[in-house]
């Protein structure tokens, strides 16, 4: 293979996984969308399923970035919202738990 070839197949592999990133991002925000208008609406419990998803797959699928952060950050905010619209407010208050187990007596 010759050296321009392989510059080729690597600039499409390129643009390949530019576009697959594109649409796998345009995916949580139409997700987080759906999920503020569920809110909006007073539906949390479908709400809090949404945001379960997103970040699950952003779990799985996260790429370092300050976009990506953004994303996360308003979907476990959604999350926050929901769960009071649910009147689950305790189970978010566990959140500064892990931190006094390593408070030491």
């Amino acid at each position: 293979m010759t050296i321009m070839k392989r510059l080729l197949t690597l600039l499409l592999l390129f643009v390949a996984a530019s576009a697959y990133a594109a649409s796998a991002a345009q995916k949580f925000v139409d997700m987080l969308a759906d999920s503020g208008d569920f809110i909006k609406a007073g539906k949390y419990a479908e709400a809090l399923k949404l945001d379960d998803v997103v970040i699950t797959q952003m779990g799985e699928h996260y790429v370092s970035g300050d976009a990506t952060a953004q994303l996360f950050a308003i979907a476990v905010a959604h999350k926050a919202l929901a769960l009071a619209g649910l009147g689950k407010e305790t189970t978010c208050s566990g959140i500064g738990t892990p931190r006094r187990a390593f408070i030491r007596p």
